[in-house]
This record gives structure tokens, C-alpha cells and sequence, in this order.
């Protein structure tokens, strides 16, 4: 505990909600005002999905609702079973007992301490020391990965990694009982529940790795015990069945199931596990010069932990679990540091196909600290022999003092800004005190022998201090690098989810309608309007885009249909990510989607034609492929909303199009800006397609050409410069044929998963219901159920019979009734194991007592 409060200082100056806020809601100009600067540019994610998610699992679980749903972003997504929101972690069940402001810190300092105390307790099941044990626990709750990654739901899943491997290695120890079996199936339990199902797998695999191994160096009798931890992991299954047997078909319906594009880390990034900020921090103030993403390298252990896990592996190698351990760490080591590998290669490795290489380092942490708690020990024991019996020791120790002064006059040397140069030198400071406080805790006995030896005119004896002073001395400053290391990455404020004028006004005039956008941007990059997605889940605002794992693939497919140019937004569609960001450019479209509201970005609303693409495509599908249509209308789009571009080709130069495309296929990214980055490539095959037809020039240029807005959009207001406009005759339920009926009210979400829609039917017809067709769904008309089909391959259609008035829809997956049925069965077995256990235990123990009790007696049967 101490540890995880002394990670969260930074609140007692800066507030103490965990949150950045300030990068989110300054993303967009609707949040001008509210921050005068950003301290970390790349943690979005934990106010963007994580505390939203949170929020959403407080509300309705403090309203007795079990949040199975989120009618927040697109058209509804699965809320329990997209597994990152974490409904029923440990974290989240505590944090549901605070302040809803404050629920999110407590759910992160909670993760710290259930991952420290599950350090310790796999060290102390290992047989270490209480001073060994503490260093591993310290290690084991703020290492990088952990303490880098700790308010995302990576961690919810890594936090159990110690206490899994606990649970296993008592069991192949000592005689397995149902309660030790039952231990190992609540922390595997919680680890599924804990939320990201990339790093479940890695875990597991890393753990049952330690324990395979483990066991079966351990002998005979340990593999004769391998049945209880299998016994375990099916407990466990059964215990999280309400999760994984209905939310596997959810994530893999999702539109980035098994499509990762992320490679392993650079060799070079590897020096992270020794210096925490050699390649700099994400921060204000500071800069960020390393490989990949900061938060994939923070994978920082410090020089005490490589020194002693490598101790480990030489001198406690007798020792089957080190071997477990220690090959785990380092297979998994490869695979987080595998971006030199040949891609194909890593793609080919168990587990890994479809998940972040760089996840891999989760696992890794976690062996590395056992290991460096067995080091520990070891040192602790050999320090007091002879000089010569201490080589390998010292040649350790002497070799990372080589390597941080060989990287500190690498930092001295160019082509490294003066900036660079500081920021490496500094991180390379606290890694030179480690080692040399190692040093000089391995060489205080031999100065003993020495100082004792003169004074008394002989050799004197070892006589030191207690070994656990001075490994108390190197936890504390382990403790200490880590915690340097973490807490300025963090970002706290002094409110959650604050909210300027505009953002108050957005949320009164939208109210409960969908709110969509028309931005520059293409589906797959952040819309630079509005709230950013998920983050409008905390202002109980409605938007038509999505960041979440579980965004349905028919659901894209069913707007890039709706656009004028399927072609080119199918191309455009993301792959390998969960963000979703739609435009809406018609009122077709918006009525389709159910999009009462459309907002758009500083500088006016999208000027193209909404049949604009559609006539480019068709010129362009003789000369040039359809990515080039697309890049030509983001081009003009940026032109019609900049200035300056507008100033550099006038459109009366007869070369202003030919020009334009030119300088967006040629100008660098930081002059086209995000727009034209990812399209600059068609861009230059437009250019050359142009120049070798000039009336395609001119066919083009009169189709693109136009000033007004699309028709039925009107005009309500300006926020912070941003345009709200309203769509007419929008609703979020209609009769597939008006003649069959009329809404007498939409569709309204109200408690436990359900949403009504009032009708007047006037003969037998469908629905047509703006909500995701996502299996679970049940619908009935009058309280008498009633058929459900999928409309538009994406939305609901009901069968609503002539003269139905109340329509009643309900999510309940079915999987999920399974899933309950078979944790509570498994709970059921397991509580009656445990009792049958114990009265055998207490029949035994009176047994024993009785006066006179011989083997074969009648009190030694009874207490059998």
C-alpha cells in the first residue's frame, strides 16, 4: 500500500483524480478553456475508455442495473462483454464503493497492490526470505510494464500474474486441498474478468510455462499433482464462463479481431530495462525520442533486477521453479523485444498471431521479479565468503557499471541535441546509483574482514551487519527508481470529466439523439470535433462513432454502402483498429443511421456535394484506382477550410485544381497536416494521372466546385467555432413501408438493457430499429414475442403485428445464461468440497484427542 500511495504523490499537488483529462478535452475545441497546456500528450486511453467505462459500470450498478449494454457510441455496443470495461474485476468491485469522481484512482492504486502482494506471496511459496520476498513485491507492483501500463486494462489482466503462479506452485509443493485449488481458480477467475484477452493468453501461457517446467523438474511427485492444476484452470473457466462464453463471439465479431499491425520492439529498446527514461518521456516539459510507442518500451526493471535475476539462474539453478522462470522470461523477452525478426517469423509463434509483441512484456515483468527475489537471496547468502568465491558476482555488477558508462558517452557524443543529451545522461543517474549501491552492499563483508584483520593484526572474521539491513536498503531504492520512473508519466487533476459552456450547451440541445460528424478526416482517424469517443460516455451524450473492441465489421460495412462511394470508404474502412469515425454527409445518411445532429470543425461545414464523390469515382474508374478519388476530395476538403491554401490557388487560376494536387502529392507531412499524411501516395498517382489527361482536369474541377451545404441540414449554432446543424425528419424507428404504421415515440433506452418504442401500427409490417444487430437481442410487441431480423446487415428489424402499440426490446446474450449457470454450479461444487474437506479435517483432529485412540480403533474409522 505504501508503495502504490507513494506512485500516486504527484496528487497531492496536482489533485487526486488520475486522469488526462486535459489532452482529451483539449483535443477539440469544444474544451477550450479548460486546461492551459497538456502534460502527456500520448495516455488519452484512460480518460477516452477506461474511467468512461468505469463511470458507465458505477451508474448503473449503483441504480441496481448490471451494465450489459452501451448506447452511447454508434448504434450500441456490448458493454460487460467487450471484457476491457472489467465489470466485475477486483479493482472495478472495490472502486464501486467510492465517489464516483474517485472510483477510477481507487481501481488503479488497487491493481499495484494486488499485483505487489502477489509477488511477495509467489516469493514467500517459493521459500524466500521476508527481505527476498519484499524486494520480488516491490519489483513485481512497479515494474514498467505494470506501473507504465497501470490505467489501462492490460494491467487488470497482468496484476494476477504472482498470485496465479502462487496458487499453482503450492499446489505442486504441498498436498493439494480444495481451498488451494480453489485459490488458483479465483485468481485465474479474476485475471479473465481482470479484461484484455490478448494479455490473458500471454499470461497464461507464461504461467502454465513456470509451472510445466517447474513440476516437472520438481519430480514424480510434483507431476502426480499436475490433475489439481488442471482442476484449478478448470474452476477458473467456470468461474469467468459469464464472460469469455458470450464475449468470445463479441470480440470476434468485432472489426479488429485478430488484425494487429503492431511489430515486437526494437532490439536498441532494450536499454529501457536498465534506464526508464534513456529515450525520453511523453511530457510537456520534456520530449519523447525512442523507438515505438513510450508506454510498449516502458519496460524499465533497473540494474539490481537484471543483476540478480542473472545470480539466480548461476547459482539457484537446482532449482527447477528458476529454470521455470527464467525460461519464461526469456522466451518472452524475445517475442517483446522481436522487431527486428522477420515479421512473418513472430506472425508464426504460438499466441502471438493477432496480439502486440510488445504485450509479452507483462509476463516477462513478472518472472523477472521472482527471479530477482531468488537473486537476492542468493546474494545475501554468498556475501560473506571469500572475494575469489564471488567472480561471477562482481564480473555482474562490474558489467552494468561498463554498460551505463559506455551509454553515458554514447549520450555525449552527436548527433544528440543538447536535450536528448540531458534527458539520457540524467536517466542514466539513478541506474549508476543502483549499481553502485549493489556494489557496495556485495563488498561491505570482505571491508570488514579487512578493517577487523588491521586492527587486530590478523585476518578477521565476517562480521557484518545482518544481510537485511542492506537489502532493505536496495528495496527501498529499487522502490524508489521505480516509483521516479512512473509518477511523472502519470497525469492528475482536481476534477473528473470538467465541462466548458460549449460542451454544456451541446449536450442541452442533442439531449438523448444521436449526434454525428463531418469532418476531413477518414473513418479511422480521431474526429477533431465533439467529444472525443468514448469519452462522451461520461456527458451521457449519444455519437454515431466508436472506440471499442467490439465495433461490429457490419456496422462499417453498412455506412461505407451508405456513402455515395461505397468503393472508396470501403477502402477507407479501418483494419486492425478499434476507432470508428464516420462522416455524415447527407440527410440520407443520417436518417438511415438515426443521426439527428451533425456537428463539423472550425472553418465551416463540409462544402463538397454530397453526390460529389460519386461523379469523381466514375471518371476516375478508367484512369486511377478509387484510393485516388478519395485522396482528391480530402485534398479540396482541406482547401475549402484553410486560408491560406485558398490564398496559394485562387480558384480563378485555370490551374488551380492541376496545382493544388501537385502540392499535396509533394509537401511535406507537417504542411499537408494529418489529412493528406496517409494519402499522399494516391495523391501522386492522381498527379501523374492528370497531367497525362487534361480533360479529366476540368471534369473533375466542375464537379468539386460548390458552396452550399447539403440539403435539409439546418443550421442551429456555433460551439467554440464548431457548427451544429439538425437533420429533419430524423427517427430512431420506422416502418419499413410508412403505410404500415407510425411512431408514436422513439426508441428510449430505460433500465437493465431494455429500450421501448411506441407505435401505431395499421397493419402487420417490420420495424426498422437503429440499433446494433448484435446477437442477445429479444424483442415483443405488447408484452407477446415477436421475430427479429437484421436490416441493413447491420441494425434491428421487428416483426410488429397490425394494431401493436409497445415495443419492447431487451439484450440478454445467451451465452451469458450459460455462463452464469455454470459459475454458479462451479461455485456450488467447489463450497461443498470445501466443507466436506473440512469436517474430514475436524473428524481427524477429534479423533486424535479421544483418550485411548489406536490405529484400526473405533475412533480411528470414525475419524476417517
Amino acid at each position: 500500500m505504501l508503495l502504490a500511495l507513494s506512485w500516486a504523490y504527484p496528487a497531492l499537488s496536482a489533485g487526486p483524480i488520475l486522469g488526462p483529462f486535459d489532452g482529451v478535452l483539449s483535443a477539440t475545441s469544444l474544451g477550450k478553456g479548460l486546461f492551459p497546456s497538456v502534460h502527456n500528450v500520448l495516455n488519452g486511453d484512460q480518460v477516452r475508455q477506461d474511467a468512461a467505462w468505469l463511470a458507465l459500470n458505477w451508474t448503473a450498478l449503483h441504480h441496481l442495473q448490471f451494465p450489459l449494454w452501451n448506447p452511447f457510441n454508434g448504434l450500441g455496443l456490448p458493454e460487460f462483454l467487450n471484457f476491457q470495461s472489467a465489470v466485475l474485476s477486483l479493482p472495478s468491485l472495490v472502486a464501486y464503493l467510492a465517489p464516483l469522481a474517485e472510483a477510477y484512482t481507487v481501481s488503479t492504486v488497487v491493481k499495484l497492490v494486488v499485483a505487489g502482494l502477489g509477488a511477495y506471496a509467489a516469493a514467500r511459496v517459493l521459500g524466500l526470505g521476508r527481505p527476498a520476498a519484499t524486494f520480488a513485491g516491490v519489483v513485481g507492483e512497479l515494474a514498467g510494464p505494470l506501473a507504465a501500463w497501470v490505467g489501462w486494462p492490460h494491467t487488470g489482466v497482468a496484476e494476477w500474474g504472482g498470485w496465479i503462479l502462487a496458487a499453482g506452485l503450492l499446489l505442486l509443493r504441498d498436498p493439494p486441498t480444495p481451498r488451494r485449488v480453489g485459490a488458483l481458480g479465483l485468481a485465474l477467475a479474476f485475471a479473465v474478468y481482470g479484461g484484455f484477452p490478448e494479455v490473458i493468453l500471454l499470461e497464461l501461457a507464461a504461467c502454465t510455462a513456470v509451472l510445466l517446467v517447474t513440476a516437472i523438474g520438481s519430480g514424480r511427485s510434483a507431476v502426480r499433482r499436475l490433475p489439481a492444476l488442471a482442476a484449478g484452470a478448470v474452476l477458473g473457466a467456470a468461474l469467468s464462463a459469464p464472460l469469455w462464453l458470450p464475449g468470445v463471439a463479441a470480440i470476434r465479431a468485432g472489426a479488429a479481431y485478430g488484425r494487429s499491425e503492431e511489430l515486437g520492439l526494437p532490439l536498441r529498446s532494450m536499454v529501457a530495462l536498465l534506464s526508464p527514461a534513456y529515450f525520453g518521456l511523453p511530457l510537456e516539459k520534456s520530449v519523447y525520442f525512442g523507438p515505438s510507442n513510450y508506454y510498449e518500451t516502458a519496460t524499465y526493471l533497473g540494474p539490481v533486477v537484471l543483476v540478480a535475476a542473472a545470480v539466480a539462474v548461476l547459482r539457484a539453478w537446482r532449482r527447477p521453479a528458476t529454470w521455470g522462470l527464467a525460461l519464461t522470461a526469456a522466451a518472452a523477452g524475445l517475442v517483446t523485444f522481436s522487431g527486428n525478426l522477420d515479421p512473418r517469423l513472430v506472425g508464426h509463434l504460438p499466441l502471438v498471431s493477432g496480439i502486440a509483441p510488445a504485450w509479452a512484456a507483462f509476463p516477462m515483468a513478472t518472472c523477472a521479479a521472482l527471479l530477482a527475489g531468488i537473486g537476492v537471496e542468493e546474494l545475501g547468502r554468498r556475501r560473506t565468503r571469500h572475494p575469489r568465491e564471488l567472480v561471477p558476482e562482481w564480473l555482474l555488477v562490474l558489467g552494468t557499471l561498463a554498460v551505463t558508462a559506455w551509454l553515458a558517452w554514447r549520450a555525449t557524443s552527436p548527433p544528440l541535441s543538447p536535450a536528448e543529451r540531458a534527458i539520457r545522461l540524467e536517466s542514466l543517474a539513478w541506474a549508476f546509483v543502483l549499481e553502485v549501491a549493489l556494489a557496495a552492499w556485495l563488498a561491505w563483508p570482505a571491508l570488514g574482514r579487512v578493517v577487523a584483520g588491521r586492527r587486530r593484526g590478523r585476518a578477521g572474521p565476517a562480521t557484518t551487519r545482518p544481510a537485511a539491513v542492506g537489502l532493505a536498503a536496495l528495496a527501498v531504492l529499487q522502490g524508489a527508481l521505480l516509483v521516479v520512473a512512473a509518477a511523472p508519466v502519470n497525469t492528475w487533476g482536481r476534477r473528473s470529466y470538467p465541462e466548458t459552456p460549449a460542451i454544456a450547451s451541446l449536450r442541452h440541445i442533442v439531449g438523448d439523439h444521436l449526434l454525428g460528424f463531418a469532418t476531413t478526416q477518414p473513418p479511422d482517424a480521431p474526429v477533431p470535433v465533439g467529444i472525443l469517443p468514448d469519452a462522451n460516455i461520461a456527458y451521457r451524450l449519444h455519437e454515431f462513432a466508436t472506440y471499442d473492441a467490439t465495433t461490429q465489421r457490419s456496422l462499417e460495412l453498412a455506412w461505407a454502402r451508405s456513402t455515395s462511394t461505397p468503393l472508396v470508404s470501403a477502402a477507407q474502412l479501418p483494419v486492425g483498429t478499434t476507432e470508428f469515425f464516420p462522416n455524415i454527409l447527407s440527410a440520407r445518411q443520417a436518417r438511415e443511421f438515426g443521426v439527428r445532429y451533425v456537428l463539423t470543425g472550425p472553418g465551416g461545414f463540409l462544402r463538397i456535394p454530397r453526390n460529389a464523390l460519386g461523379q469523381v469515382e466514375g471518371d476516375l474508374a478508367g484512369n486511377a484506382a478509387a484510393s485516388s478519388a478519395h485522396a482528391l476530395v480530402t485534398l479540396v476538403t482541406l482547401y475549402t477550410v484553410r486560408p491560406d491554401l485558398r490564398a496559394a490557388f485562387p480558384t480563378t487560376s485555370p490551374t488551380w485544381l492541376e496545382s493544388l494536387v501537385h502540392w499535396g502529392a509533394t509537401s511535406s507531412p507537417a504542411e499537408g497536416g494529418l489529412p493528406l499524411r496517409r494519402e499522399r501516395g494516391a495523391l501522386a498517382r492522381l498527379a501523374a494521372t492528370l497531367d497525362g489527361d487534361p480533360g479529366l482536369l476540368h471534369s473533375l474541377e466542375a464537379h468539386l466546385i460548390t458552396s452550399s451545404p447539403p440539403v435539409d441540414f439546418s443550421y442551429l449554432t456555433t460551439l467554440n467555432g464548431e457548427e451544429l446543424f439538425r437533420v429533419a425528419d430524423v427517427h430512431t424507428a420506422t416502418f419499413a413501408r410508412p403505410s404500415e404504421g407510425t411512431v408514436r415515440r422513439d426508441l428510449r433506452f430505460g433500465a437493465n438493457n431494455e429500450a421501448t418504442v411506441l407505435v401505431r401500427a395499421t397493419r402487420g409490417g417490420w420495424l426498422d430499429v437503429r440499433v446494433a444487430a448484435e446477437p442477445g437481442w429479444r424483442a415483443t410487441v405488447d408484452g407477446r414475442p415477436v421475430a427479429l431480423r437484421t436490416w441493413k446487415g447491420a441494425m434491428l428489424e421487428v416483426d410488429v403485428p397490425a394494431g401493436g402499440r409497445v415495443v419492447e426490446l431487451t439484450y440478454f446474450p445467451s451465452g451469458l445464461r450459460d455462463g452464469i449457470l455454470l459459475a454458479v454450479g462451479a461455485a456450488l461444487a467447489f463450497a461443498v468440497a470445501v466443507a466436506v474437506s473440512a469436517r474430514r479435517r475436524r473428524g481427524r483432529r477429534q479423533g486424535r484427542r479421544l483418550p485411548g485412540a489406536e490405529p484400526g480403533s473405533l475412533a480411528d474409522a470414525t475419524s476417517s
